[in-house]
């Protein structure tokens, strides 16, 4: 789990040890500083380190690229800090919510023309009807954030950077509420948090590795995320134009509670 808090004391030390080692004249200090760096690499939040290190197994341990590994690791982390996050909540009774914004024909379609359908088990078609488990909680809270970044104009690419952190927490969140609750949640879409970038074991036919944590989104039982963020929780979806992010991100997950008592 990626928080605030270790996002900050990561750059922190790294930002401290980058202005250091820059304008350092002392190869024995320079070396130190590379040193103290990977080691702190090898005991940091292994899931920030992945995200700053995009897959790069020697990130900050290589002396040949150390120069620009430590400098894009502060960039990356100034741009998580850089941004104001909001939290929007609402509950509504399933069945109103289902009757109001559930169109699986039509959002389906859009899952359909996804590389992942039918290739990772938090993604349609499910092997079981999505509306005989929400049917059977009496409701769901809407969860929504709204990640704006202080600068405008940033590069589409960068959206991973911004979101990861909020999702991973929120993704922890939302398995400790469905615990205590027992509940059932809906999480995000996009690629699994937890296989690390290895393919979906769905892809070869053999099991979920992790069961216990894989949840389906929304929009994947078919729910309307434009209508539910306008009409619960006040806020406008925004859209990339071209190559640049929005004004602002909006993440929606959700849980179903209140688990309806047995016929």
């Amino acid at each position: 789990m990626i928080t605030r808090d270790s996002i900050e004391t990561a750059y922190s030390f790294l930002h401290q040890k980058q202005n250091v080692y820059v304008h350092s004249q002392l190869e024995w200090q320079r070396d130190d500083i590379e040193y103290a760096v990977a080691s702190y690499a090898d005991d940091m939040n292994p899931d920030l380190y992945n995200l700053i290190a995009a897959g790069r197994q020697d990130f900050l341990r290589e002396h040949s690229r150390f120069a620009q590994d430590i400098a894009l690791a502060v960039e990356r982390m100034e741009r998580m800090l850089d941004t104001t996050t909001e939290r929007f909540t609402a509950d509504i009774d399933t069945q109103s919510y289902i009757k109001r914004f559930h169109n699986a024909d039509y959002f389906i379609t859009f899952c359909q023309q996804c590389g992942n359908y039918g290739r990772r088990y938090g993604c349609p078609p499910f092997d079981y009807n999505p509306l005989t488990i929400i049917e059977s909680y009496e409701r769901i809270r809407i969860i929504g954030v709204k990640i704006t970044p202080h600068d405008i104009g940033l590069p589409l690419s960068l959206a991973g950077e911004l979101m990861e952190p909020v999702i991973a927490s929120l993704n922890k969140e939302l398995l400790e509420m469905e615990k205590h609750l027992d509940g059932f949640c809906c999480g995000f879409v996009g690629s699994c948090p937890y296989c690390k970038g290895e393919s979906c074991a769905r892809i070869e036919g053999k099991p979920c590795k992790h069961p216990d944590k894989v949840r389906p989104s929304l929009e994947a039982f078919g729910f309307d995320m434009s209508l539910t963020a306008k009409e619960l929780l006040g806020l406008d979806i925004k859209w990339s134009k071209g190559n640049t992010l929005p004004e602002y991100i909006t993440l929606l997950c959700g849980i179903f509670y209140q688990k309806k008592p047995s016929p």
